[in-house]
């Protein structure tokens, strides 16, 4: 991989989490209850 991917790579990966971060944190639920 080149640098310029990894840091491509990398870039997805914090989107994705904070895509994944705001939801979760405006509804606990689905922590509590991650099947549901």
């Amino acid at each position: 991989m080149t640098r310029e991917q990894l840091a491509q790579e990398q870039l997805r990966m914090i989107g994705m989490a904070m895509l994944f971060r705001i939801p979760i944190a405006s509804s606990p639920s689905i922590i509590l209850d991650p099947d549901g």
